[in-house]
């Protein structure tokens, strides 16, 4: 009785680390869209900007 819940309990342990790295994967990429959609908001003035003098480069006809 108690090997068995043992070993069964000693198999859930090796998988607990795939479970974390999985869920740690997923958190990593998710910090990464979040910190590009931050950057992208917090340099909004500044990409306005730079669209601004884009369309203005164009002539006329392009806006």
């Amino acid at each position: 009785m108690f090997t068995h819940t043992g070993r069964k309990y000693s198999h859930k342990v090796r998988e607990f680390p795939k479970m974390v790295r999985k869920i740690s994967h997923k958190v990593r990429s998710f910090h990464i869209v979040v910190r590009k959609i931050t950057g992208f908001v917090r340099n909004f003035p500044q990409n306005v900007r730079k669209l601004h003098q884009i369309v203005r480069k164009f002539p006329l006809t392009v806006r």
